[in-house]
Formats: C-alpha cells, structure tokens, sequence
C-alpha cells in the first residue's frame, strides 16, 4: 500500500468517526419524543374496549408519594408485596421526530399512587417497599406528606372502597355525570373535530364532526364538497385526522 493509499484510509476513517460523533450530539440534544397535539388520547384509545379497575370492597385506600422518576417501579414492587395500586394514567400517542409513533399511559398525578390496605396491613409495612417516599397523612394541624421515616406512627388519609371506585371509574372513563357506563367504548373521533375522509366517493374531502353514533361506530360529516357543506354518513375506517 503507496502512502497515498494509506493517507487517503486513514482520512476516511477520521471522517466516518466525526460523522458518528456529530450524530451522537445531534441524539442527545434532541428530544426522542414529543406529545402530538393529533391525535387525542380518545383516538388512541379508537374504539378499544377499555378494561374497568375493579376495588376491593375489604380494602382501604391511601396516598403514596414516590420518589422523582419512579412512580411505576414503585407500584410494581407495591404488587409484589401482594397490595393493589392504582395509577391514574391515559393514554397517549408519543410522535419522534422522524414520525415513528408509541402510545404510552401518561401519568395524570405524577408520582402519586393509590395503595388498598386490608384490615391487617399498617401503613409502617409501606417503608420498607422501595421507592416509597412518603404518605399523605395527618400532622398536628394538618395534613402533611410523612415521610417513610416516620410511616410507623403515621395516620394516613383513608378513602373508602366506594369512593375510590367512584375515583377510579372517572380518571379511566367508565363514569360520566355520576352515571356509571359499564361497556365504555370510546368514539374514535371528537364532535366538532376536522377530518379528511378516506374511502368512498368522497375521498380525499376534508370535513369536520357533526354527530357521532359510537355504538354503531358511525359519523355524520359536514363535507367541504364544490364549496357547500354536505352531511354524509360514513364509518370510522373511512376517516383520518386532517
């Protein structure tokens, strides 16, 4: 190999290393994924039945406070311990800047979670789980965030079995005005909402959500067509989110 080969390697290797290098801070700087405005969480839900969160009528529930960042490695070493947890969480669609798509349960409350103690379990077994922080309990004046330290000696709020299944069924939907909806099936698009239609002898239309049958999974849509607003009946297949 003439040196000028070996020159002209050993320059190419040095540039592949600096392209790779600029790809690695381009990574890290940019943000994996960003929360898309389109679709909803109701859209990703589309028309999933979504399963109820049942309450043990034995229990009691109180509120863990779990440290920064670890609020689902806590409820998962809560269940081994055996006790049910509640995380108020909805779904939602993750876009990445190259327009790949996740949905991920978002939490509502952070780092908050809803532990079901029995009758034989005390709020002091809760300090020895990890990623426990503290417990919404009652201080001398007032309720204050106990610190696992002091679990022991703690008197937590205490909801009862009724009320956190009235809790629970509003955070996942399964409650609407007080009235409990038993076979909760989400519509896949909103009243009111802009939409491009796909199949028929409309397609490529926009139009937008007059009336919505969820039930039956169909849309009445005012279609944009020769500048008048038409109404046209269609199926959720037959559209998508302008």
């Amino acid at each position: 190999m003439t040196n000028i080969e070996n020159t002209a390697r050993q320059a190419k290797a040095l540039a592949r290393k600096k392209r790779g290098k600029a790809a690695m801070r381009r990574a890290r700087k940019a943000k994996p994924y960003q929360r898309a405005a389109l679709p909803t969480p109701e859209r990703v839900r589309a028309r999933a039945k979504t399963e109820r969160f049942e309450v043990d009528e034995a229990r009691d529930w109180v509120v863990v406070r779990t440290e920064q960042n670890r609020a689902s490695r806590c409820a998962n070493a809560l269940r081994e311990r055996g006790l049910p947890v509640f995380e108020a969480r909805q779904e939602e669609r993750l876009v990445a800047e190259n327009g790949k798509a996740r949905v991920a349960q978002v939490p509502l409350l952070r780092r908050l979670l809803f532990v079901g103690l029995s009758a034989t379990d005390a709020p002091g077994d809760l300090a020895s789980v990890q990623y426990v922080e503290s417990m919404w309990a009652r201080g001398e004046d007032a309720w204050i965030w106990t610190p696992r330290e002091w679990l022991g000696s703690a008197r937590p709020i205490r909801i009862g079995p009724l009320a956190m299944q009235k809790f629970a069924d509003h955070i996942t939907g399964h409650r609407r005005n007080g009235k409990l909806v038993p076979d909760l099936i989400k519509a896949l698009f909103t009243a009111g909402e802009t939409i491009r239609i796909t199949d028929g002898p409309f397609a490529t239309y926009d139009g937008v959500i007059e009336r919505i049958d969820a039930p039956r999974g169909r849309y009445t849509v005012l279609a944009s067509i020769f500048g008048r607003a038409t109404p046209v009946e269609l199926s959720e297949d037959q559209l998508e989110a302008a």
